[in-house]
């Protein structure tokens, strides 16, 4: 376990180290490169997903038979996670949904247990080869794009045009160990 832990917290401070000036902010559920939102729509994301958290992670019903995290960019608020039954898949959504400034919501939860610690830690490391990748591979300042892994599965949430998601998604998707690629963006004008 002590392995566990360490191999952890060396993960998330390599995590931290990749291109930080290129990454907008960073948090739980994910980060965000080439970051370009007002700082006010930051705060109220910031805000959305806190208070998200908060009544899912207060809820008895959920409490020790869900394993839920929430990204939110641009008023759009992704669920993403495990919840043992159907039932408390759509609890976790209608607590949620009722979370003022939230324009849409995306419901990702899987019906199953919660994944193991060796899992999120994976997770975590997926996350930093994705967003090194996409770093690398320049040409994408004018997108937005928060990356969020959870079993495997990238999610890219953020803003950009359809050709450059194109380009974003193919780039994901050749990373070893993601497993699907799910895009949840808003297109430029």
């Amino acid at each position: 376990m002590k392995k566990l832990i360490a191999l952890s917290l060396i993960l998330i401070n390599l995590s931290g180290c990749v291109a930080a000036a290129l990454v907008g902010s960073a948090g739980v559920g994910g980060a965000i490169l080439y970051d370009k939102r007002p700082i006010s729509t930051m705060i109220d994301d910031k805000h959305i997903t806190q208070t998200a958290d908060n009544l899912i992670s207060e809820d008895p019903k959920l409490t020790g038979r869900s394993n839920i995290n929430v990204a939110t960019f641009n008023h759009i608020t992704l669920l993403v996670g495990q919840a043992q039954t159907p039932d408390l898949k759509k609890r976790a959504y209608d607590l949620v949904s009722h979370v003022p400034g939230i324009t849409r919501l995306y419901n990702q939860i899987q019906i199953a247990g919660a994944t193991s610690a060796i899992q999120t830690t994976n997770d975590s490391w997926l996350t930093t080869k994705v967003k090194t990748a996409l770093i690398t591979k320049g040409g994408l300042q004018n997108a937005q794009v928060k990356v969020i892994t959870e079993n495997n599965i990238v999610y890219l949430m953020g803003e950009t045009t359809p050709l450059m998601s194109d380009k974003i998604v193919n780039i994901a998707r050749r990373v070893p160990g993601v497993t699907k690629v799910v895009k949840v963006f808003q297109y430029q004008r």
